[in-house]
């Protein structure tokens, strides 16, 4: 049995006597290791008690209950919240035994189609996040934020995990962006290299002034690994090599709002929080309010997906004299938002959900102008 691997949360170590109805630790049920109905819930939380791949880093695996103190203390976002504290996945006798549980109870959960947010632990663990996709046979676009690419062969576990997501056999990978590299931390070779395999790297200063830009990526993603690396050290400083530059944390709470919103995302991993190194519990907190903008974007999910018998979206055909192909947007009424779509193969009838690529109003400004979108382009190299 899966749950075998997971030790419970005890709630009232989560709670104090200040608690009220309206706290989230009173809102959320805790599984007990007996059976359990999951279809009623909409997201769950589970932590793991993993650093082993951190060994710069020891002491993540401290991070899950000490964010969970932090966020059960918040109000609801929604009167109505369906969510289910899973507990903590322990060390298993290797490494590996901890990725196989991970993945195990993760394709489990994401199969009753719920929303599970995942407290580590080491970066490392956003592998056996990727693999629970390959379980359910699902391809995947696949999201990072970190202030670097973690593809160094001579580094620890959670400084290489991307090298054997790339390298896997029988790749599901669909797509992979990275947002919020810090440029004197990443070669200029590594980043060709991510560019020659059509993926996307961002660098911060790419989102300074422009945060709302990250709303685009996160709505085409499947799951999204979080190293709180990515912020700068004044704003979470637990943990080890904190850098003084990275997103601002209201930055980091607006992107987690998006990551809620986005209809696909099935998965969101909080990495590399260090409690031994955090000032007055400052990263925590900020942990527990990333995960109180996830549950507040969820709930405020628009559902869109532009169809053309939908009055709901506005059809936009954008002819491309010197291309074979006429370019298609849609734009929804309700929300603004826009998508293009992009032409498949039959041999990639298993990327078909793909097609659909979200963009933005400047985008189709370009195309009409003739220039084709970046991400039409790389979208289109792996469809056709």
């Amino acid at each position: 049995m899966i749950y075998d691997y997971i030790q419970v949360t005890d709630k009232k170590k989560m709670s104090d006597e200040y608690s009220d109805q309206w706290r989230i630790v009173n809102l959320t049920d805790f599984f007990d290791n007996k059976d359990v109905d999951l279809s009623k819930y909409d997201i769950a939380i589970i932590g793991v008690n993993e650093d082993r791949g951190s060994s710069q880093n020891k002491g993540t695996s401290d991070a899950p209950d000490i964010i969970r103190k932090a966020f059960y203390k918040l109000k609801s976002p929604s009167k109505n919240i369906e969510i289910i504290d899973m507990g903590n996945i322990q060390k298993g006798s290797s490494i590996k035994d901890t990725y196989f549980a991970l993945g195990s109870i993760l394709s489990e959960l994401i199969n009753e189609d719920i929303f599970t947010i995942i407290l580590g632990g080491g970066q490392d663990l956003s592998f056996a996040q990727f693999n629970a996709y390959e379980k359910l046979n699902k391809s995947v676009n696949f999201v990072s934020i970190d202030e670097r690419l973690d593809l160094d062969a001579n580094m620890p576990d959670n400084q290489k995990f991307l090298m054997d997501v790339f390298t896997k056999e029988n790749n599901h990978l669909f797509n992979f962006t990275n947002i919020g590299h810090q440029s004197y931390y990443v070669h200029d070779d590594i980043v060709a290299s991510m560019e020659k395999m059509n993926f996307d790297c961002y660098r911060l200063g790419h989102f300074k002034n422009n945060i709302t830009e990250t709303e685009i990526i996160m709505r085409d993603a499947d799951m999204i690994s979080f190293d709180f690396n990515a912020v700068k050290c004044s704003d979470a400083p637990a943990r080890a090599n904190a850098s003084p530059n990275g997103f601002y944390s209201e930055d980091i709470c607006q992107i987690a709002r998006y990551a809620g919103i986005s209809d696909k995302i099935s998965s969101f991993g909080l990495y590399e929080m260090n409690p031994s190194l955090d000032i007055n519990g400052q990263t925590a907190q900020l942990a527990g309010q990333i995960i109180w903008y996830i549950l507040e974007g969820y709930y405020n999910r628009h559902f869109e997906s532009p169809k053309k018998e939908n009055k709901e979206y506005l059809r936009f055909v954008v002819d491309l004299k010197s291309d074979e192909y006429n370019m298609v947007f849609w734009k929804s009424k309700k929300s603004g938002r826009w998508w293009m779509e992009v032409p498949f193969s039959n041999m990639k009838q298993n990327h078909e959900r793909h097609h659909l690529v979200s963009c933005s109003y400047q985008d189709y400004q370009d195309a009409c102008k003739g220039e084709i979108p970046n991400r039409w382009v790389n979208a289109y190299e792996k469809l056709c």
